[in-house]
């Protein structure tokens, strides 16, 4: 039986909007001087916090970072807090990283997965945000609070009752 080239172009759309949006996203990046290097160094800063306050008791064990680069929701959380951080003193560029997540989003759903992940991520970007103007390590610290006063307040009312800015979005199944 002869292919439909009809049917093998809109068969190869999603694919070809997948590779477009990573394109756009990495080409946005680069503009705002969030290359790659950028993002690694975010992900080690976030990485070695959380590590250093599992060996100090302030974290659980199971949100360790281990050497195959393995981590939990305290990770993804504090890995967007510290991007939002230290590039959301911008409008633009706090537009941009929204942005990025809803291309992501679009990727998901063309994928076929979940599309919540990135929801997740833009209500945590919202609280690197609201940190800009202290120091890093300043900031750090009062994600660390934040995540507290978020498992705290997940207790008491489950999701509904976070605030975005404020609390950091968790999985709830885990609080």
């Amino acid at each position: 039986m002869a292919s439909n080239p009809i049917q093998e172009f809109l068969a190869s759309i999603p694919k070809r909007v997948d590779r477009g949006i990573y394109s756009v996203i990495d080409e946005a990046g680069e503009m705002a001087g969030i290359d790659r290097s950028a993002q690694k160094d975010i992900q080690n800063v976030a990485a070695e916090f959380i590590n250093r306050n599992v060996d100090a008791g302030l974290i659980d064990e199971r949100e360790r970072i281990d050497s195959e680069g393995r981590s939990g929701d305290l990770f993804n959380a504090i890995n967007h807090g510290l991007l939002a951080y230290r590039y959301g003193d911008s409008p633009i560029i706090r537009g941009m990283l929204q942005g990025k997540e809803y291309l992501q989003q679009g990727q998901e759903y063309l994928r076929g997965r979940d599309p919540r992940t990135q929801y997740i991520d833009r209500m945590n970007n919202l609280v690197g945000y609201d940190l800009v103007g202290l120091s890093e390590e300043e900031a750090l610290q009062e994600m660390l609070n934040r995540i507290a006063d978020t498992k705290k307040t997940m207790r008491a009312g489950g999701v509904d009752a976070l605030i975005p800015g404020k609390h950091f979005y968790l999985n709830p199944q885990d609080y």
